[in-house]
């Protein structure tokens, strides 16, 4: 019994690249958050790597936002908080909107499932365009 329980779990592992290719590595989320919502976003499994974020936030007062990841079974941590001063170097603001981009983050292990969470602070709504990118890093994490 114990040998069938690690062939199955070696299969599962060597077949593991397949599936995440099989499923779209790049995501694009369009939404408008009130003050105080938050939007959460569950992607598939991935091999090992890095996703890029970019983001456009429009509105007509003081953009107070939060972008967040976090691998299930394991901590969130924050991907872009704004105003920051991280925020500060990756993005760049046009009539009423900010840019961001330039912003990584690794996907290890290989084969969890994410939740992206993007949250509004702010007193007016906030227009978002959320784009994330999977890809392969041989030194992600």
């Amino acid at each position: 019994m114990r040998i069938r329980s690690l062939t199955l779990t070696s299969i599962a592992v060597l077949a593991l690249p397949a599936i995440a290719q099989a499923q779209p590595n790049r995501f694009t989320y369009e939404m408008t958050l009130n003050p105080l919502e938050r939007n959460t976003f569950t992607l598939g499994t991935f091999p090992r790597g890095e996703f890029a974020f970019k983001v456009r936030a429009s509105s007509d007062g003081v953009k107070n936002f939060t972008l967040t990841q976090q691998r299930n079974g394991g901590p969130k941590f924050g991907v872009l908080v704004v105003p920051s001063m991280f925020a500060d170097d990756a993005c760049q603001g046009a009539a009423g909107s900010l840019f961001c981009s330039g912003i990584t983050t690794p996907v290890t292990p290989a084969g969890k499932t994410w939740t992206i969470r993007m949250r509004n602070r702010g007193d007016r709504p906030l227009s978002v365009t959320l784009t994330i990118t999977w890809r392969k890093v041989p030194s992600a994490g």
